[in-house]
């Protein structure tokens, strides 16, 4: 069985860098504002396999209006018209989770950049055998872009190759998570 051991985001809404360590169970409680369904959002995101599956702030409202660029960039204000990250932005988001049968931390995330007056590249991965740690997605406090993020998992002499469609990425997580 595998359990989820920690959430990492970093620049994700109102987070701009948060690691979540889980024990056992877990209970999500705050004022409203505070960030829960942000938090459920960054989680769904993940294990739905990407921006076509979810379905944003629904914990909150079924007349959600949030957008993976929105929480990208941190939309907030009456009418999201305001960003808390203009410009380019570099945004993580990370599910760490322990296989109590092999005693391995696999994670399951998101490296996602966002140019001023660009697209969005989302660039969805399994990596196996490693826990979060800072040095993963932050250099010098600030988050690591994807070129940066490979090159460092390569020194640890661990491969990373994102997954080319949302479609691979679902695949390899139904088949991590045993739902062949």
């Amino acid at each position: 069985m595998k359990k989820l051991t920690k959430i990492k985001l970093v620049n994700w809404h109102l987070f701009s860098n948060q690691t979540i360590d889980i024990k056992e169970n877990a209970l999500i409680s705050g004022e409203n504002g505070s960030g829960k369904s942000t938090l459920l959002d960054a989680m769904q995101y993940l294990l739905v396999g990407g921006k076509s599956g979810a379905k944003f702030n629904i914990a909150a409202t079924d007349d959600a209006k949030r957008t993976l660029e929105g929480y990208v960039r941190g939309r907030i204000g009456a009418e999201n018209k305001e960003n808390l990250r203009p410009g380019d932005v570099i945004t993580h988001v990370s599910l760490e989770f322990f296989d109590e049968q092999s005693k391995q931390f696999s994670i399951i995330g998101a490296a996602l950049e966002l140019p001023e007056n660009g697209t969005l590249k989302e660039r969805l991965y399994l990596i196996e055998n490693i826990s979060i740690h800072d040095d993963l997605f932050l250099e010098k406090k600030y988050p690591r872009d994807y070129k940066s993020m490979k090159t460092y998992l390569k020194s640890l002499e661990i491969d990373f190759k994102p997954f080319e469609t949302q479609k691979k990425y679902r695949d390899a997580l139904a088949r991590f998570f045993g739902m062949d």
